[in-house]
């Protein structure tokens, strides 16, 4: 995964399309780490070209540790469609 991500920085994630905002929850998009669900608020950027949606964990994410983003498959974009697999992207 990657290193060196800012202990404070909102987590952004681009889709092709813009997002359909209701099917974006804490049971589609979430974050991770080893004990557990992060608490997290969500914020959305939709244009013709692409939308994003963005994370605001609730603290600051800590040092040295080991966090995975879950996007699954049950998000859509406007046009209908979903990622064709579910994702997990891992960093520290």
């Amino acid at each position: 995964g990657e290193m060196g991500v800012d202990q404070d920085e909102e987590i952004r994630v681009r889709f092709s399309n813009a997002l359909e905002t209701a099917t974006v929850n804490s049971e589609n998009l979430y974050l991770t780490d080893a004990s557990g669900l992060i608490s997290v608020a969500y914020t959305f950027e939709n244009e013709e070209e692409h939308g994003e949606a963005r994370l605001n964990p609730s603290a600051n994410l800590s040092p040295s540790t080991e966090y995975t983003l879950h996007v699954t498959t049950a998000i859509q974009c406007s046009n209908g469609q979903s990622p064709a697999q579910a994702l997990e992207i891992s960093f520290t």
